[in-house]
């Protein structure tokens, strides 16, 4: 029983994704908990990795709309990764930019991840990836 609720505590930060968030780069963002709190529990959890994220970011056309109208900006996206590392559900953390959101959308489900997992097994994890719209001279 005190492993059922060691892994559905690990799972429940993982998806709150108080723990785990990716930048463009894939750099993990820091922590702003106590580490010692979480320490004991979260000493076999791993973050679900993107495996082909430059790939996926190379197929998304900036919008016609955006930049006829000088708009850049960033997109964060919430995603879902099931225990083979795929994308099940995303949201969007914003709700302007449409014209980025449909850029993304054909291309979100392509991205492929390492799976999430607390003490070797795989389990479903929340991460945000961020994709940049930025006009270049």
């Amino acid at each position: 029983m005190k492993n059922y609720f060691k892994i559905l505590l690990a799972n429940a930060i993982l998806l709150a994704g108080a723990f785990s968030a990716f930048s463009a780069g894939g750099a993990p963002l820091p922590f702003s908990g106590n580490p010692d709190t979480l320490k004991g529990v979260l000493s076999g959890a791993t973050i679900p990795k993107p495996k082909n994220l430059a790939q996926v970011k190379s197929l998304i056309q900036y919008p016609e709309s955006a930049r006829d109208n000088g708009i850049q900006g960033e997109l964060p996206v919430r995603v879902l990764i099931d225990k083979k590392g795929r994308i099940v559900s995303h949201e969007y953390m914003t709700e302007n930019a449409r014209f980025f959101r449909e850029a993304v959308d054909p291309h979100i489900y392509k991205l492929r991840f390492e799976s999430a997992t607390y003490q070797g097994q795989a389990m479903n994890a929340w991460v945000t990836i961020w994709f940049e719209f930025k006009l270049t001279d």
